[in-house]
């Protein structure tokens, strides 16, 4: 943090802040209300949650299959019913991890591939408008922000936004 600061303050120094700069020198964004708002995340967020619920569905109906199974033990039961039982709780345990690997692993891919596009999009941004410095900032304020105070003129994400969902 001390380090962000100083750096500021070479900044700052350095080009100036005086209403003789054109430019806009420092600006902030939020990323994750870019990866949250944008029509390309709410798309993909809806796919995953898709290929969530279909998950959940066949996970229901496998679970919903071994209990029917369970019962049926209770009433007569063989040596060879009760294996075939833990192996269909082995295997819908197995198929449950293997589920949750899955959408970890998309969302994942889905996270980084989000934020990619955002930090080119702010990149893109700043270059062009001659922008030297982007600060992340985040909505909740405090000590673990690398924005403390920010004035809304310098916050570029909405117009990051507005770029994306073009």
């Amino acid at each position: 943090m001390k380090c962000l600061v100083l750096s500021l303050m070479a900044l700052i120094a350095v080009f100036g802040l005086s209403n003789e700069v054109h430019a806009q020198v420092l600006a902030t964004v939020d990323i994750n209300k870019i990866l949250n708002e944008t029509r390309e995340a709410k798309s993909l967020r809806s796919t995953l949650d898709q290929k969530s619920k279909s998950a959940k569905a066949k996970i229901d109906a496998r679970s919903s299959q071994l209990k029917k199974m369970q019962a049926s033990l209770k009433e007569n039961s063989s040596q060879d019913q009760v294996d075939r039982y833990r192996a269909e709780a082995k295997e819908l345990s197995r198929m449950v991890s293997d589920e949750q690997e899955a959408l970890k692993r998309e969302y994942a891919r889905i996270n980084e591939q989000l934020t990619t596009r955002a930090l080119a999009e702010v990149q893109a941004y700043a270059k062009s408008k001659g922008i030297i410095m982007v600060l992340q900032k985040s909505a909740q304020k405090g000590p673990r922000s690398a924005v403390l105070y920010g004035n809304a003129n310098i916050d570029i994400t909405e117009d990051i936004i507005g770029k994306m969902n073009r």
